[in-house]
């Protein structure tokens, strides 16, 4: 009894250590996943998401911020890569009016292209406990020539802007916190950036961390096409064919431009 006991206790700490032991593997796959989408948005003028999903910042739809105050902070966030989250408000009547055309252009982009060097230099400098997986994760995504699939896909902003006012209008809505707890502004998505799939070539990998690149890259995949959580602290879950970002009309933010003009004083 004694004996099993002691290999029962054995496995539990082999089994701590070995959970342990992932967690910063998990920890850096997921924040190269953030830094890549956040890269991918700023580079072409999209607000990131802070949570993607095949479900968020839908044409069609209108959402509610908390954060920011301004409108114009969404284009200073946007150039930064800062997230955005959204909080659903309302459909849009007539969604069949809306509806944007298939995409049919994705384009494929290198990650270590987008993310690697820069990630090294900014999360290793936070975190240098994590050099190791760090480096394995960079040598992975080169020598395994690791691509994310995405595209874009629009309508007009035009007619977004009008029925997103008629329909606040109609539902009487004429302040921002009329849509929810600390709600600043609404906006309505008029274009929208979408993920559609990760790849790399397992049978590239060279030396003997091999097996380790391709377990990240294993990792990494589950991570952007299974819709799993790999994380337990940080994550968000994903779905394939998910929004990552968005542009976007406005209404119902303050008038910040106001706000912030400078008092003229008398000489």
């Amino acid at each position: 009894m004694r004996f099993v006991i002691a290999v029962l206790a054995l496995t539990l700490v082999s089994t701590a250590q070995s959970t342990y032991a992932q967690e910063p593997e998990t920890e850096v796959v997921d924040g190269l996943i953030k830094r890549i989408y956040a890269t991918l948005a700023r580079d072409r003028g999209f607000n990131v998401l802070s949570a993607p999903d095949a479900g968020a910042a839908q044409i069609g739809n209108v959402y509610y911020v908390t954060d920011p105050a301004c409108a114009s902070d969404l284009l200073s966030m946007a150039k930064t890569g800062t997230p955005t989250q959204l909080f659903l408000a309302l459909e849009l009547p007539h969604q069949e009016r809306f509806k944007p055309q298939p995409i049919s252009n994705w384009t494929s982009v290198r990650l270590v292209a987008i993310a690697g060097r820069a990630f090294k230099t900014d999360v290793g400098a936070e975190k240098p406990e994590w050099a190791a997986q760090i480096g394995l994760s960079i040598a992975a995504m080169e020598q395994t020539n690791a691509q994310i699939l995405f595209a874009t896909r629009r309508f007009s902003s035009i007619p977004i802007k009008k029925a997103m006012v008629n329909e606040l209008l109609a539902q009487g809505v004429d302040d921002a916190s009329d849509l929810g707890d600390g709600a600043t502004g609404a906006l309505a998505p008029h274009e929208e950036l979408i993920v559609q799939k990760f790849e790399f070539d397992r049978k590239a990998v060279r030396g003997k961390k091999g097996g380790v690149m391709v377990r990240l890259m294993e990792l990494f995949s589950a991570r952007v096409e299974a819709g799993s959580e790999v994380t337990r602290t940080a994550g968000f879950k994903q779905a394939t064919y998910s929004t990552a970002a968005f542009k976007s009309v406005t209404t119902l933010f303050r008038n910040c431009s106001v706000l912030a003009t400078p008092a003229v004083t008398a000489p």
